[in-house]
């Protein structure tokens, strides 16, 4: 994501500390804010297709709530 200017918040490696540390200070965000809520795929060997859903930590579902609110007032 890096490479197409999309930096994923939380990430130390690839991410952009401007945004990792704004995070950390408006929102008391401390991780990865990365996350899957569903993939499917067929087993490779019984050829059964496989669903795995993965409802939003609730960490997550805090930030997001409070980034949304912010926008209202921007």
């Amino acid at each position: 994501m890096k490479h197409i200017y999309h930096p994923i918040v939380g990430d130390t490696k690839y991410g952009r500390g401007e945004h990792n540390r704004f995070f950390r200070e408006k929102f008391n965000s401390h991780r990865l804010l990365l996350h899957s809520t569903h993939i499917a795929f067929k087993h490779p060997a019984t050829k059964e297709q496989i669903e795995i859903f993965a409802p939003f930590p609730e960490e997550f579902t805090r930030v997001l709530k409070e980034v949304d609110l912010l926008c209202l007032f921007v």
